[in-house]
């Protein structure tokens, strides 16, 4: 498991330590300032992300990052700011990670 996200990587790790998340992800919690296609390109080098992969993300970046990688991917839609009816029929949706749970 692995966390690549668009906000600040030392945040982020403070977040989910105060969460008691950390310990589920570890050093593969990764942010800002390096893109998202950054780091999971450094990290392709170091053999964290062998397929296959699963990219859940809740923006059209996320998803072309998948698609770049050819990752499998799954929009979560509650929060994003992108248009559902812009989003192409051949992605995977669901409004949330506890729905997409629920399946």
């Amino acid at each position: 498991w692995s966390v690549v996200s668009g906000g600040d990587e030392l945040e982020l790790k403070k977040i989910f330590k105060k969460n008691g998340l950390y310990k589920y992800f570890g050093n593969n919690i990764f942010g800002s300032p390096r893109s998202k296609i950054e780091i999971i390109k450094e990290e392709k080098l170091k053999n964290l992300f062998s397929p296959p992969n699963l990219f859940i993300g809740d923006s059209k970046y996320d998803m072309e990052t998948a698609n770049y990688f050819g990752m499998d991917f799954i929009f979560l839609s509650k929060w994003s700011e992108w248009d559902l009816s812009l989003v192409p029929n051949n992605v995977i949706v669901f409004p949330s990670l506890s729905d997409l749970a629920d399946y």
